[in-house]
């Protein structure tokens, strides 16, 4: 059984880079533990974000490659 994998959409980038800087700007009004916490959590939203990109950009390749040898067969 062989599953497809699609990058995650664009605003999940986007809240996690607007929530890393939101809670940097509010880390003193919401206390230190949640301003942490949340932008620990953003940040591992952007880094999930750009892991599933770089590899659905790989398998973009691997498909493409894989029409070129059909193609000139």
């Amino acid at each position: 059984m062989s599953f497809k994998k699609e990058p995650l959409p664009a605003g999940f980038m986007i809240a996690g880079i607007l929530g890393f800087i939101i809670s940097l700007i509010y880390w003193d009004k919401i206390g230190a533990p949640w301003g942490f916490t949340f932008a620990l959590l953003s940040a591992i939203f952007f880094i999930g974000s750009l892991i599933s990109l770089r590899e659905s950009i790989e398998i973009d390749k691997a498909h493409l490659k894989a029409k070129r040898r059909k193609k000139r067969k």
